[in-house]
């Protein structure tokens, strides 16, 4: 989708320097990059260089290659360049991946008779409540599906313009990724969240102006010396954004494989790939917007709404909630009714 309206090419920053004839950098889950790498896009962004950067603290679709054999791997599942975020005024750690109770997608688990349906909490579809009405990116757009997301949080005295793009509900809980290294957890999960009552970002636009993750001027190579090839091209360093920067910054990079966002249909013998989710449209929106065009947005996202009885949905989850908590208070005593039996039996 993205080489039928941009010109897209691959570039190699581990030299330092990113060519100045470049529009928009777009990295997705960016995984080892050396200082050289990060270095130019540093500089990239303080000479005013626009970026849309997915970074992710546990990629579903980079974990299962490894658990099928394949060679990515559960090392390379986790991707950041904090280094640079944290300049530019937010982070995103790799710790936690974000929990949604309210926007948690219902998936199958257990086998045969014990087959049941329950959320799963850190598989989100995120409908227009979570999206940013009043920007241009995200305005009637239909529905995002995220997996293992991970949040955006501001640095205090921050003085970067962080405007959110898209928010949990405040049915929401930061959770150890831990729990899901090993393969998905939805019971777990459950037995484990307790909602914050906080919204959190999942992806948010950066504007305003910055100061370089490298103010001593270029890293050092491996002789100690620095690079002086690194940077810009007329080699001068910029310790601050010579304007003020335009960044979308997303903390997932499942969003973007096609199993979150399309499935392959069979109607009446003939085969078809047909969206399912507005993330695709997401991504085009913003690499649009950071171009500088706006002419093609409000065509993309109209008519994807997504207009859900909010009182009855919300009558569904307290339901729901009702449900689980009882299921647990159950669980306890069904644990202690064995336990008195093991006593009795010892006896």
């Amino acid at each position: 989708a993205i080489r039928e309206l941009f010109d897209l090419r691959t570039i190699d920053a581990s030299q330092g320097a990113i060519p100045k004839d470049l529009d928009i950098l777009l990295i997705a889950h960016p995984l080892g990059l050396n200082d050289q790498a990060l270095y130019a896009i540093d500089q990239f962004v303080m000479a005013g260089g626009r970026a849309l950067i997915f970074v992710d603290p546990y990629s579903e679709v980079t974990a299962r290659s490894r658990r099928q054999g394949q060679s990515a791997g559960e090392t390379f599942a986790s991707s950041t360049i904090d280094k640079l975020l944290k300049a530019w005024g937010v982070t995103v750690v790799t710790d936690h991946v974000i929990a949604d109770y309210q926007a948690a997608q219902q998936v199958n688990t257990g086998q045969g008779t014990n087959q049941r349906i329950i959320r799963y909490l850190v598989w989100l579809q995120m409908a227009a409540e979570n999206l940013n009405p009043s920007d241009v990116v995200t305005s009637n757009l239909g529905p995002m599906m995220f997996a293992n997301a991970g949040t955006i949080r501001s640095l205090t005295n921050s003085i970067t313009k962080v405007t959110p793009l898209i928010t949990t509900s405040k049915q929401a809980m930061r959770m150890d990724a831990n729990i899901i290294r090993f393969g998905p957890a939805p019971d777990r999960l459950l037995e484990l969240f307790k909602a914050d009552g906080k919204t959190h970002m999942i992806a948010a636009r950066l504007s305003g102006a910055v100061k370089s993750a490298f103010p001593d001027g270029p890293p050092k190579n491996k002789g100690g010396e620095q690079n002086k090839t690194a940077g810009p091209d007329d080699g001068k360093h910029l310790t601050q954004s010579s304007k003020d920067i335009a960044l979308i910054v997303v903390a997932d990079s499942d969003l973007l494989h096609d199993q979150f966002w399309l499935r392959k249909q069979n109607l009446f013998g003939q085969s078809s790939i047909v969206p399912i989710s507005a993330n695709a449209d997401f991504l085009i929106n913003a690499l649009d917007n950071l171009s500088g065009s706006t002419d093609l947005i409000n065509l993309r996202s109209r008519g994807k709404s997504d207009r859900p009885f909010t009182v009855i949905e919300a009558m569904r989850l307290e339901a729901e909630r009702k449900f689980l908590a009882e299921e647990r208070k159950l669980k306890k005593t069904l644990a202690k009714g064995k336990e008195r039996i093991a006593e009795l039996e010892t006896r």
